[in-house]
């Protein structure tokens, strides 16, 4: 009669774990349940093309495409693509036939511009450069095309550009290429208008 309740604490001591295990695994199926399984953090998140336009802080607007790029560094030293644009309209800013914007590397929750096509661009200017992300551009068609003629008025068509190459052979923009040689063409004659008469001179 004397071995009856240790037979009875033993068997609780038993059970207790069993129905623990039991509730935890109960738990475990509700909370993958109701909350789901986790998702990678991969989307951009922002304000989107629309919100952009109606802040209006831009420094230019444009619609073109991309034709070239290359790995850029940021201010703070991040990752960016130097992307080229052969520009076709301009609503907002200066008109240029293709204008160079910086855009995050990453094109996933970086919100990198990761559009090869016909483009709807708000670039925003820090003095230096321009940039721009995927919330403030678009692919371009008949909706944006009208959001931005109703915000901006018709555009003004950029001139055509024969070169579409942002980097020459040794890394250095195009542009800045043409305009060295062509400085150097100038400082060149000058020295030679500037020697050819000290020579009548003497």
């Amino acid at each position: 009669m004397q071995d009856a309740p240790h037979t009875t604490t033993a068997t609780n001591s038993w059970k207790a774990p069993k129905i623990l295990r039991i509730l935890l695994a109960a738990a475990i199926v509700f909370l993958t349940t109701w909350l789901g399984p986790a998702q990678p953090a991969s989307a951009c998140s922002c304000v989107g093309f629309d919100a952009a336009i109606e802040m209006d802080d831009s420094a230019l607007v444009f619609t073109g495409h991309v034709v070239d790029e290359q790995a850029a560094a940021g201010l703070f030293g991040d990752e960016q693509t130097a992307l080229l644009f052969d520009v076709d309209q301009v609503f907002k800013g200066a008109v240029l036939p293709q204008v160079v914007v910086n855009a995050p590397a990453d094109v996933g929750a970086g919100c990198g511009i990761g559009v090869r096509g016909p483009m709807a661009v708000l670039a925003y200017s820090d003095g230096q450069s321009l940039s721009s992300s995927s919330c403030s551009s678009s692919s371009l068609d008949a909706a944006t095309l009208d959001l931005l003629v109703s915000k901006y008025g018709p555009g003004e068509e950029a001139a055509p550009l024969e070169s579409s190459e942002l980097f020459g052979d040794a890394g250095f923009p195009v542009v800045i290429v043409a305009g060295a040689l062509a400085f150097a063409g100038v400082l060149a004659a000058a020295i030679f208008v500037v020697a050819r008469g000290q020579t009548s001179e003497q």
